[in-house]
This record gives structure tokens, C-alpha cells and sequence, in this order.
């Protein structure tokens, strides 16, 4: 998995303890699920995620789910601050 992510991305897990954690989350419809990733720098049970190097930081992509080829990660927000994660570039898992 490659991650693309910008400076502002490093400093902004950094000064949380440089640590981002990466799942899924699926939401059922009628029309079917959409899979979306969800973000957090607070700590997990590592034991659930597996490691991938990122420019800065130490990007954890929760276990037994096929990592994007890119992983995208933007700061959102102008009040509250926060990361999203982009699978190859799309709000969601294709």
C-alpha cells in the first residue's frame, strides 16, 4: 500500500503521537453496502491492525481487509480539524 499524503497530514498525526489508525466501515442499504475508512490517531488494540510505513508517521490498516493500492489522506475541517482517508482515491472501497 502506498500513502500519499502531504506535509500538513505528517505534522497533524505527529502532534497527535504519530500513530493513524485505518477500518472500514460498511453501511448497509437497498441499494446495497458501501464500504467507507474511517480514521483515528487514538490508540487500538494493535493486534487488530497491521503496520505500513508512511512519510512521518506509522499508518495502521486494520487486519484482514485487502489494502488499498493508494491510500490517500487529506485534513478536512477549518473549526474541527480532522483526516479522511481516500481508498485509490474515491470516498469509499471499490
Amino acid at each position: 500500500m502506498k500513502v500519499l499524503a502531504g506535509t500538513a497530514v505528517a505534522a497533524f498525526v505527529a502532534e497527535r503521537g504519530g500513530q493513524l489508525y485505518v477500518r472500514t466501515d460498511t453501511h448497509r442499504c437497498c441499494s446495497g453496502a458501501t464500504t467507507y475508512l474511517v480514521t483515528s490517531t487514538a490508540a487500538h488494540e494493535v493486534a487488530g491492525y497491521v503496520p505500513h510505513g508512511a512519510p512521518g508517521f506509522v499508518v495502521w490498516f486494520e487486519r484482514g481487509v485487502t489494502p488499498p493500492d493508494e491510500l490517500h489522506l487529506e485534513i478536512k475541517g477549518f473549526r474541527r480539524r480532522r483526516l479522511e482517508a481516500y481508498w485509490n482515491g474515491c470516498a469509499f472501497k471499490i
